[in-house]
């Protein structure tokens, strides 16, 4: 399948058509293993729940492209690692706006200096939105696509089918007991 027909809306003659052709060409021993449950059917499969995975992963789901979202962590990020060494870094002493529009140029509208009591600083000119945050507003508006990201579930590997209009076939380990978990997908994302 072409890239562009991704964004298309399958028929019941594709989807059966799709399905005879998984059948022919999954590794059916690695399915083997990961019963009780049946693989996961995606057209995108995102390795990563990180501000980039979840960025893909929102638009994606806002274009109505089926995705799933597996990540290693049990949790979301509360805040990033290298947060200390941007406060020291990046400061931000105002806030500018500016607009253009085809009949006018590029100009400023006006500017403030503005910090929402929800971001937490520890001086009164840096502005530092956290990992966490960002990673929360993605989650959030994938929830009300009705996707979730499957926590614990490190991706293992992948295989690809002899035909070309064959899935992917994605394996990954979920939880502590390291069950076999697999995703058939046309296309597979990583965003680590």
């Amino acid at each position: 399948m072409a890239p562009a027909a991704v964004l298309e809306k399958p028929t019941e003659d594709q989807i059966s058509e799709d399905r005879m052709e998984t059948a022919e060409c999954v590794d059916r021993l690695s399915l083997l293993r990961s019963m009780p449950e049946a693989a996961i059917e995606c057209q995108v499969c995102v390795v990563g729940a990180g501000p980039a995975g979840l960025m893909l992963a929102t638009n994606l789901g806002r274009w109505g492209i089926k995705v799933e979202v597996v990540d290693d962590r049990a949790d979301q990020t509360p805040m990033r690692l290298a947060d200390p060494l941007l406060q020291r870094g990046v400061r931000v002493y105002d806030i500018a706006f500016w607009r253009s529009t085809p009949e006018e140029p590029l100009h400023r509208l006006g500017r403030e200096v503005h910090y929402p009591p929800v971001i937490d600083v520890l001086d009164p000119y840096i502005l530092l939105v956290h990992q966490g945050m960002v990673e929360a507003l993605f989650i959030e508006d994938l929830k009300k696509r009705g996707v979730e990201v499957r926590r614990n579930h490190a991706f293992d590997s992948y295989s690809v089918c002899d035909s070309k209009g064959g899935p992917l076939q994605v394996n990954c380990r979920a939880n502590v007991t390291q069950d076999r978990k697999t995703l058939l997908t046309q296309y597979l994302v990583g965003c680590g």
